[in-house]
């Protein structure tokens, strides 16, 4: 098994960090996705910003991004920004 660091923004001790691609898991509201990865003990979820996204469209950004990222920090989780036009 693999030692996996916590946050994305911080150095882990094996240089590696790994995030979920949340595709997989968008019927899940941010508190059950949150619930459902912590036990995978990876260092964060990638979010999608950008039209069509199953996880914050850019006109919903203020709102959702916000519930998004406190819902992940009650489980130690970080988020990845993915960026796409």
């Amino acid at each position: 098994m693999l030692p996996i660091g916590k946050t994305i923004a911080a150095e882990s001790k094996t240089g590696r960090e790994i995030a979920v691609f949340t595709k997989y898991f968008e019927k899940l509201s941010y508190h059950q996705l949150a619930e459902t990865i912590a036990p995978l003990e990876v260092a964060g979820l990638e979010v999608q910003l950008r039209k069509g996204s199953h996880n914050i469209e850019p006109q919903e950004l203020a709102e959702k991004l916000p519930a998004f990222v406190a819902a992940l920090a009650k489980k130690d989780l970080a988020t990845v920004r993915k960026l796409l036009a």
